[in-house]
């Protein structure tokens, strides 16, 4: 009878062993799934804000060129209208 109480001891810690290594190794393979994740959300959110701030920069260049086309038209408008009326003026 001692003898299959010692087999059975020996058997609960050698599965108690087993048991634990897995766990462990469970374990860190959990936490570097979750590391996994986490870094490839980090370089997804980059390269969403990169995107916007690229977007971002694109409109603010649309804009400035579209301020400085204005600016041309307006120039270009009156120096017409005064090369108009300076030529009114001189009788031409």
């Amino acid at each position: 009878m001692e003898e299959i109480y010692q087999d059975h001891k020996k058997f609960s810690e050698q599965v108690f062993k087993v048991a634990s290594s897995d766990l462990v190794y469970m374990g860190i393979g959990v936490v570097q799934r979750d590391a996994h994740i986490g870094e490839a959300q980090y370089k997804r959110g980059a390269v969403i804000r990169e995107a916007h701030a690229m977007q971002e920069k694109v409109s603010a260049q649309y804009v400035n060129e579209i301020e400085m086309a204005k600016a041309q038209r307006d120039y270009e408008l009156k120096k017409a209208t005064y090369d108009i009326e300076v030529n009114t003026k001189k009788g031409f």
